[in-house]
């Protein structure tokens, strides 16, 4: 048995982070009005391997039908990122449990084509090496942000990168540079 883990977050709270951490990446939405497509990042959307449309009861049932059209045509578009599974596009009501059970099927499904092809085992070999290289960059910008020779320039070289005296790249190579020559 796989073991099942869910993370739950809203667009715009590293979510590409997250990708790396989950085996199926699923993207909720709310039928909202309007636009829907366009508001949200490509990025995202490419990450999907299942998009639910929330909320698909009662007036929203409607709005909620049109989204999911518009989510399947625009994910007919997207390059394919795996051999066995293609993402899907469904409704569901957490208010009446339409859709729910079926939108477990789908994950299971998704599950055990990913084991049996190889394909979940090979996405996590990747997010171990990705872990790996987050967990160098997260210490190493800790070991320099408390270096002696730039953690008491920082503050100084932030505020003159807020006020616009000086450009961000500027900043980098005047904090960069203190902390090289004092090694």
């Amino acid at each position: 048995m796989v073991n099942c883990e869910f993370n739950f977050l809203g667009v715009g709270q590293s979510e590409f982070a997250v990708a790396d951490m989950v085996d199926m990446f699923i993207l909720l939405l709310p039928p909202a009005g309007g636009d829907e497509l366009q508001g949200i990042k490509r990025g995202i959307i490419e990450m999907a391997d299942l998009v639910a449309i929330n909320k698909a009861d009662g007036d929203l049932v409607v709005a909620a039908r049109r989204i999911q059209a518009e989510y399947i045509s625009a994910m007919k578009l997207l390059r394919k990122r795996s051999k066995v599974w293609r993402p899907k596009v469904m409704r569901i009501s957490a208010k009446t449990g339409e859709g729910i059970s079926d939108m477990w099927d789908k994950m299971t499904e998704f599950r055990d084509l990913m084991l049996t092809s190889g394909e979940l085992i090979a996405k996590r070999r990747k997010q171990q090496k990705v872990w790996m290289w987050n967990l160098i960059q997260e210490n190493m910008l800790e070991h320099f942000r408390s270096h002696l020779a730039v953690k008491d320039k920082i503050p100084l070289l932030e505020e003159k990168v807020l006020s616009g005296v000086l450009s961000p790249g500027l900043a980098a190579d005047l904090l960069l540079k203190a902390f090289k020559d004092s090694l």
